[in-house]
């Protein structure tokens, strides 16, 4: 992970900025936060940060004295300057000092994500003619994956050099993007050391190469700590989603075996351009945030086909966005105009559960998340995922999870201490 730290002489503005986007989805972690330049200074003497976000207008050392004096220190560290002034002075003078880019407060998500994807790539394009750094870091080839899934380059772009059209992507018919997250306390927690972590990732990029590398229909990069990416493609005959399930529970399968790692495989959408890869990993994404909805085989999850039964789609996100209230298949089949013994039967077919098996998954689902934030009380809880009895809920918690609520709850807080 890249270094950065936030200069900022508001504290609710440096939290702010913390808390804006998933930091480590764009490869950074934040090592430290200063109310000034001088302050700043000094956690970069100590941290040696890759980027510094600082704001331009601070008492004691301003955002450009601090920027002038960073890079005397090192003329590679990478800085943004942030402020509330839409005065092209001000944009102009942080570019003589060599700043990546200028954006003004409040700050835009999308320009931040795409200010820190370029800066990422430009520090990986920099350090990839050293040795220790291409053994260490994730190559240039997963970097222009990355920008691909991202969405955040167009094909015309992404295209024109020449070593990128190598990969096969420029002219395949068929995409999917699969996400793999690692899952237990085997790797990419607190309680491994770093150098026990950077074994674990290279033995599951081996595996990964030596299971993939006898086909070049599929791309395997690190997305972010924790998540793969795993980027299927076809050149002629579409892609299926029952072959993607499967190949993914070989995955799953054999990181557990060779490994002794747990993870977890959402698919995404098949689509037929690269510029819908951002589509489809979005896709796969929500499912790793629901785990609702979906089919799920194992370790592997993915959405029905679209030769599924036209209605199950929309009537799964109905029952997704409206779990915590009074639902009943009787009431279902009125919003769907479908015979409630039919809407049964097609639910059971295409899930593998009934309509109240269904919904209390979902509840019990949904249930974790407040019980992870410790605010509210279990009876609480139970009545905002759609139990008019406390009682009622702690039974399918159980029944559905293995544990009590309470239980549930002090396991989680206590791997979090």
């Amino acid at each position: 992970m890249l270094k950065a730290v936030i200069v900022d002489d508001e504290k609710r503005i440096r939290d702010g900025m913390k808390m804006l986007i998933k930091w480590e989805d764009h490869g950074f972690v934040i090592i430290g936060q200063a109310c000034d330049g001088i302050e700043a200074l000094e956690i970069c003497r100590r941290e040696k940060p890759d980027l510094v976000i600082t704001d331009i207008k601070m008492p004691r050392m301003d955002g450009l004295l601090l920027t002038s004096e960073l890079k005397k220190m090192d003329r590679s560290i990478s800085i943004i300057i942030l402020s509330g002034y839409n005065d092209f002075s001000y944009a102009k003078q942080a570019l003589k000092y060599g700043v990546n880019n200028y954006l003004l407060k409040p700050v835009n998500k999308g320009e931040l994500r795409k200010e820190l994807d370029k800066i990422r790539y430009d520090i990986m394009s920099m350090l990839s003619h050293e040795e220790e750094v291409r053994q260490d870091i994730t190559n240039l080839k997963d970097l222009f994956l990355i920008t691909l899934i991202n969405g955040d380059i167009s094909k015309e772009e992404a295209f024109k050099d020449p070593s990128n059209r190598n990969i096969g992507l420029e002219n395949a018919k068929s995409l999917c993007v699969c996400i793999m997250d690692i899952i237990g306390r085997t790797i990419h927690n607190n309680e491994i050391s770093e150098s026990d972590e950077s074994t674990k990732k290279s033995m599951i990029r081996n595996e990964m190469g030596e299971l993939l590398g006898a086909t070049k229909s599929r791309h395997f990069c690190e997305y972010s700590k924790g998540r793969y990416c795993i980027l299927a493609k076809s050149m002629d005959i579409p892609l299926k989603t029952e072959q993607l399930v499967e190949d993914s529970q070989e995955i799953v399968n054999t990181v557990k075996k060779h490994c002794d790692i747990d993870s977890i495989i959402a698919i995404g959408d098949i689509v037929t351009s690269v510029e819908d890869l951002n589509a489809s990993y979005n896709r796969a994404a929500s499912l790793l945030e629901m785990r609702t909805g979906a089919c799920s085989i194992e370790k592997v999850l993915y959405y029905l086909p679209s030769n599924s039964s036209a209605d199950i789609v929309e009537i799964l996100m109905f029952i997704n966005k409206h779990y915590a209230e009074e639902l009943s298949l009787k009431k279902l089949a009125e919003v769907f105009y479908i015979n409630p013994a039919y809407l049964g039967q097609l639910l059971k077919k295409e899930t593998g559960a009934y309509f109240y098996e269904l919904l209390n998954k979902i509840r019990v689902e949904n249930s974790k998340k407040y019980l992870h934030d410790n605010v509210y009380s279990i009876q609480r809880i139970s009545e905002i995922v759609g139990y008019k009895s406390t009682n009622h809920f702690c039974k399918y918690f159980k029944e559905i999870v293995g544990r009590n609520p309470a239980d549930y709850k002090k396991n989680y807080l206590s791997t979090k201490v």
